[in-house]
This record gives C-alpha cells, structure tokens and sequence, in this order.
C-alpha cells in the first residue's frame, strides 16, 4: 500500500487534482487563506504546472 501524502506534496497534489478537475485558480480561495505560505505556494505552483494548462 502507498504511504498518503504529506506536507507540502499533499498540498501540490490538492493543487493538481484541481486543475486535472478543470476548476479556476479562484474556487474554494477562502479556504486556503487559512493555510500556511508555503502550502499555498505549493498549490498554485502544481495548478499551474499542469500539463494541459498550457494550452490555454
């Protein structure tokens, strides 16, 4: 079985999981203010960052 994710490759996985998902950077924004800078970063560095995302 896999280990889960943790720290900051769980937070870039939520990032890509949202953009394979197709949603905009800005859905559920309030809910990740809360979280810390680095986990933010990770997120939208990894939303970015997604292979079709290009293309736009």
């Amino acid at each position: 079985m896999k280990r889960p994710f943790t720290g900051k490759r769980y937070f870039a996985w939520l990032g890509w999981m949202d953009a394979q998902a197709g949603r905009a950077l800005f859905f559920a924004r309030h809910r990740r203010r809360s979280w810390p800078m680095w986990a933010r970063a990770a997120y939208v560095s990894a939303w970015l960052n997604y292979p079709q995302r290009e293309n736009l």
